[in-house]
C-alpha cells in the first residue's frame, strides 16, 4: 500500500499466551511524508518610500509550523543582514524587524539570500544555504524603496535687484534644493 503524504494508522495488536489470557492494544502513528516549504517571504509595510528610524517587518512564511534550529540569516539586496534566532516555538511564520539606518538607500528592497536551519516536530529539517527556495519575495507583492538623504536648501535667487520694496510689491524668488 502506498501511504501518501500524511497518513494515520490504527493497528490492534493482539496477543494470546499459552493459558488463553488475551491483551489488546491500540497503536496509532502518524506518517508525515509532507517536506517543509518557504512559501513566500513578506511584509506588512505599504509600497511607498521610506527614511531612516523606519521599522520594517519581514515575514518567513512556511508550509508548516517549524522551529529555528541554527539562527537563520537574512541579506537583503542592500546588503544589510538580519537575524533570526534559534528558537523552541514551532510556528508556520518567522519574522524579524528591520531598522532603517542613515545612508541606507536602495530601490525596491527585497531579501537576497537566507543561511540556516529550521526543522517541524517530527523532525525534518530545511537548511539555507543561500538561493531562496521560493519565488514569490517581497519586490513580488511591495515597492519598498528606501531615502534617507536629508533635503538640503543650496541657493535662493531672484531676478530683481537688491534694494527696498515697497509693500504689496510682487518678487520672485527660486529656491534651489538637493532633491525634490
Amino acid at each position: 500500500a502506498n501511504p501518501g503524504v500524511n497518513t494515520s494508522f490504527a493497528v490492534d495488536v493482539k496477543m494470546t499466551d499459552h493459558a488463553g489470557n488475551v491483551a489488546v492494544k491500540n497503536i496509532s502513528f502518524r506518517i508525515d511524508g509532507e517536506e517543509i516549504e518557504l512559501q513566500s517571504i513578506s511584509t506588512t509595510t505599504a509600497s511607498g518610500t521610506y527614511k531612516a528610524g523606519t521599522v520594517i517587518p519581514i515575514v518567513l512564511n512556511f508550509n508548516k509550523e517549524v522551529q529555528v534550529t541554527s539562527a537563520l540569516t537574512l541579506t537583503l539586496t542592500n546588503g544589510k543582514s538580519l537575524n533570526i534566532p534559534k528558537d523552541s516555538s514551532y510556528e508556520k511564520t518567522k519574522e524579524v524587524k528591520y531598522t532603517i539606518a542613515g545612508g541606507e538607500d536602495w530601490k525596491s528592497l527585497d531579501v537576497k539570500s537566507i543561511t540556516g536551519t529550521v526543522e517541524d516536530s517530527r523532525p525534518k529539517t530545511l537548511t539555507f544555504s543561500s538561493d531562496l527556495p521560493t519565488e514569490t519575495t517581497i519586490a513580488d507583492t511591495r515597492t519598498i524603496n528606501i531615502d534617507t538623504e536629508v533635503p538640503t536648501v543650496e541657493s535662493f535667487s531672484s531676478t530683481a535687484a537688491d534694494g527696498w520694496y515697497n509693500a504689496g510689491k510682487m518678487i520672485q524668488i527660486t529656491m534651489a534644493c538637493s532633491e525634490i
